[in-house]
């Protein structure tokens, strides 16, 4: 302990240069966590739409849709969403919830949309391979 006060002391620019970085790389973590989108559990995405009528935006291809969707989901375009956000301005006032086929491409959609203003947009960790995990149902056809 002795020899790490030693060199703090001989080499106070750098060991004040580190604790700058440190609180610099904090910062930046800090706001990327405020700006990206929140992920609910396939449970809680259920309760969102129970309590709070949440609406299901399903980014996944149409073939996918059809094969099997959360109850009530509407199937957009990741393209479609980007190019016309304010399709989603109309539903602002309930919880948007974004799901993909594994969670990522929802979770950076989301981001994106949330840092646009749209503050109530969530993602579905996990994407429909967790919903279907968690054994809830599935809506096929349309």
């Amino acid at each position: 302990m002795e020899q790490l006060g030693q060199f703090i002391l001989n080499h106070w620019a750098l060991s004040a240069a580190f604790v700058v970085l440190l609180i610099l790389i904090f910062l930046v973590e800090m706001r990327a966590q405020m700006n990206s989108a929140k992920g609910v559990s396939p449970q809680e995405l259920v309760a969102l739409m129970n309590h709070k009528q949440a609406r299901v935006i399903d980014i996944r291809h149409a073939d996918a849709f059809k094969g099997g969707h959360v109850i009530d989901a509407l199937n957009l375009s990741q393209q479609e969403i980007e190019q016309k956000p304010k399709k989603l301005e109309k539903m602002k006032n309930n919880p948007i919830v974004i799901v993909c086929s594994n969670g990522q491409q929802s979770t950076s959609l989301a981001t994106a949309l949330k840092q646009q203003g749209l503050d109530s947009v969530v993602a579905l960790k996990g994407g429909m391979a967790a919903w279907n995990t968690a054994d809830l149902p599935l809506v096929e056809g349309k």
